[in-house]
């Protein structure tokens, strides 16, 4: 293999290095002369899962790795975060328990988090985060990223919250590719999006609580011509937006605020109409997905990201 010509093994490494960072290391260790060759793509796409060591670990070895190979950069273009706090009770628990009861979060997890962030926030083109604090979601509601093409943030604190609009005074578009929008969270406030994402052309919406937040969400993205001749788009580019709630029986808000209605049953015929209509036959109400416990949300949220950077569908129906 080593044989090969350099161009082949560019697109070999982008191919195989696709699963999170198992095979750059495994191909890393093969021989020195394969592991300088793969240098640029070794971190491709990095899975940093629910431990503030591996995370600080990584950061460690990626700054040297940056520092070492110069001419030929590494660079990062697929990042997927799960904070420790990736478990039934932090997941739900700023809405189970008050507000001083809420789970604090290590300050090194979010310190290494940002550092990484700052490092490729200018290559990435996908980035997963999830159930991350709101220490580490602030910061990226407010930061550029001007390559970043898929953006999916699951649980946790929102960027944005219902009502309460951020005041976001950036000199640029802060997500100026952004295609793919993945909010798996009970609440999300457009005006951020639709002003730092206007190029959004699939949107997809997802939670398992505070349901009749997401039935406003979509009437704000779906129902203008029956508010208002004069509303205009919230998402001029908008192909697909797919709504889908989840129903994990073990979590607290499930146990607290349970909610069996299907999405489909709270909205009438005529505004059902009129979303087909408004969402350009993109607008998909699917059925209720059940997991038994969030640990298993994320780790399909984790398989879909790994099959979505490499060349897959992922989350998302093409048809």
């Amino acid at each position: 293999m080593e044989a090969l010509p350099y161009e082949l093994l560019e697109d070999i490494f982008i191919l195989a290095f696709s699963d999170g960072g198992h095979t750059a290391c495994s191909v890393s260790l093969v021989s020195r002369r394969m592991r300088h060759l793969s240098s640029r793509y070794r971190f491709h796409s990095v899975a940093l899962r629910s431990r503030t060591l591996q995370i600080a670990s990584f950061l460690a070895t990626f700054a040297l790795a940056r520092a070492r190979y110069r001419e030929a950069r590494p660079m990062l273009r697929h990042l997927y975060i799960a904070s420790p706090a990736t478990s039934s009770y932090h997941w739900f628990s700023r809405y189970v328990h008050n507000p001083d009861g809420w789970p604090h979060f290590g300050t090194a997890f979010v310190g290494h988090a940002l550092a990484l962030l700052a490092l490729v926030a200018s290559e990435l083109k996908t980035l997963v985060l999830v159930q991350c604090p709101s220490e580490l979601l602030d910061p990226i509601g407010r930061t550029g990223f001007p390559n970043l093409q898929e953006l999916t943030v699951v649980g946790g604190r929102q960027l944005a919250t219902h009502g309460e609009a951020i005041a976001v005074h950036a000199p640029e578009t802060l997500y100026p590719r952004l295609v793919q929008l993945d909010l798996i969270s009970p609440v999300v406030l457009f005006s951020h999006w639709s002003t730092h994402a206007p190029h959004v052309t699939h949107l997809r919406l997802s939670g398992s609580a505070r349901q009749d937040y997401i039935d406003e969400d979509i009437r704000d993205v779906l129902l203008r011509n029956l508010r208002a001749d004069d509303v205009p788009s919230i998402f001029p580019d908008l192909e697909r937006f797919v709504v889908q709630t989840y129903h994990i029986p073990r979590s607290f808000q499930s146990l607290r605020n349970p909610r069996s209605s299907p999405a489909l049953a709270r909205f009438t015929e005529v505004e059902l109409k009129q979303m087909q209509e408004d969402g350009h036959h993109g607008f998909e109400l699917r059925p209720t997905s059940t997991f038994q416990s969030v640990e298993e949300l994320e780790s399909a949220t984790h398989r879909d990201w790994v099959d979505r950077v490499g060349g897959g569908a992922g989350w998302w129906t093409r048809t």
